[in-house]
């Protein structure tokens, strides 16, 4: 696993926050911290370059996020997120009711290791 902090930080492409190998799959983290769930939005810059990063690796990439008082964390896939253009420009959502939707970082890790329930 390989972590890439980033926030606030200037790359000069956008980089997912936590790149990850397990049985020959490689997948791609943009991680997200909320006290409550709620809708995410993600610039433009940055979903693009992320999602380019996974393609160019050959790796899934997800929206991970960590909700306050919840042992894990939400993943939802990243082609998921909706464009949408605002005032300030375009961004990328996870709405709210995806993220409700979504499966456990263990569960994503039980499927892709061909683990039971």
């Amino acid at each position: 696993m390989l972590r890439a902090p980033g926030s606030g930080a200037r790359y000069s492409a956008p980089v997912p926050d936590i790149v990850a190998l397990k049985r020959g799959q490689a997948l791609v983290f943009e991680v997200k911290l909320r006290n409550k769930p709620r809708s995410i939005y993600i610039e433009e810059t940055k979903y693009l370059g992320v999602k380019e990063y996974a393609e160019n690796a050959g790796a899934r990439a997800y929206l991970a996020v960590k909700i306050k008082g919840e042992q894990d964390f939400r993943v939802v896939p990243w082609y998921r997120a909706e464009r949408v253009e605002l005032r300030n420009g375009v961004w990328y959502v996870f709405y709210k009711e995806k993220l409700d939707r979504a499966i456990s970082l263990s569960q994503l890790l039980k499927e892709i290791s061909g683990e039971q329930d």
